[in-house]
């Protein structure tokens, strides 16, 4: 057959990619990796040398990100909807329990729609893989390797 070809830019749309694939009977898992917004943009630098380009292509995947996250995750919750403003605070939220002080919960998911920090996966390490297999339902020993690809974003001009 003729080979596929893509767009020079696209952004996924979770959420009608879900419901389509759940209509077809398909199942799968979307893991949103979420990343500190400077280290975002300077990791595109060398395909986009718009900044408004990139900051117009941020704007589009937040609310992407955000209109899956108020589809699956809090779909029963009819107050917690977020906004493309309120979202860094709820992702936060998530990780604050009780009234003692700060306990890591389980990463934010539901109907196999899972919220990851890239930055936080890095800190975590293995502790943070480990969650993210009990998410998936992931019975393994094997912790892949964890490397922090945004060093080379950051200036190495600071002591």
């Amino acid at each position: 057959g003729k080979r596929i070809q893509y767009p020079a830019r696209y952004q996924l749309d979770i959420t009608s990619q879900k419901k389509w694939y759940d209509a077809q009977g398909v199942e799968q898992f979307f893991i949103i990796v979420v990343r500190d917004d400077k280290i975002s943009l300077a990791a595109r630098h060398s395909h986009c040398g718009s900044v408004k380009l990139k900051k117009q292509e941020e704007d589009v995947g937040i609310k992407l990100i955000v209109d899956a996250i108020n589809t699956f995750i809090l779909k029963d919750h009819d107050n917690e909807n977020v906004t493309s403003k309120t979202f860094k605070h709820w992702a936060a939220k998530q990780y604050q329990e009780g009234h003692h002080g700060r306990m890591l919960s389980a990463l934010p998911s539901r109907d196999n729609v899972v919220v990851v920090s890239y930055e936080t996966m890095v800190k975590l390490g293995s502790t943070y893989v480990r969650m993210l297999y009990e998410v998936l339902g992931i019975e393994s020993i094997i912790i892949p390797d964890i490397r922090d690809s945004n060093e080379k974003y950051l200036n190495t001009s600071w002591p």
